[in-house]
């Protein structure tokens, strides 16, 4: 018997070459699949591990904020800057993503007291007690130690924002102060 014309001998050879790329391509599809599976697979590790970690942080601030049916809260802070800014002894801004943040500060609440050390009170127009609160807030919240706590008292029908500077008191800072 004859051999078989060339382009027949090399059918089989290009079946083989189709099969072992079909294969190749097969097992790089598979590849692929099992490489976005194992991803898919890493994120929602992570998501999985981002919402633990989110509950665990809540309730660790939780830990440190005690509060009343008055909305008073006593705030234990750590190390590190406090976040809020205080006019006089009202907070008039707290920093995103701080610590007073973080533990429930807001602007419009009058800190009560430092590390024990209770607030002075003082009326609208007591001028005097005014100063002499704020120099002992100034004072305290240098000299506290951390972690230490600050209580806070809502203020309702606060005043709004005179916008003079020169009342205000900062821990380390220039009037209207950042009590960092």
């Amino acid at each position: 018997r004859p051999p078989p014309p060339a382009a027949a001998r090399r059918r089989p050879m290009d079946f083989l070459k189709a099969a072992a790329q079909a294969a190749q391509e097969q097992s790089a599809s598979d590849f692929l699949k099992a490489a976005a599976q194992a991803a898919q697979d890493q994120v929602n590790e992570l998501k999985l591990g981002a919402l633990e970690l989110a509950e665990d942080i809540s309730g660790y601030t939780e830990a440190f904020v005690k509060g009343d049916a008055d909305g008073n809260k006593e705030v234990e802070f750590g190390e590190g800057p406090l976040g809020f800014r205080l006019e006089g002894t009202l907070v008039i801004s707290v920093d995103p993503c701080s610590q007073a943040d973080r533990l429930g500060v807001e602007a419009g609440d009058r800190l009560a007291a430092v590390a024990g050390y209770q607030v002075p009170d003082f009326g609208p127009d007591d001028v005097e007690g005014e100063e002499r609160a704020m120099k002992l807030v100034k004072k305290w919240l240098k000299e506290m130690p951390r972690p230490s706590t600050l209580t806070f008292v809502p203020v309702l029908g606060a005043e709004e924002d005179s916008g003079d500077d020169n009342e205000a008191i900062a821990a380390g800072g220039s009037p209207p102060f950042s009590a960092a």
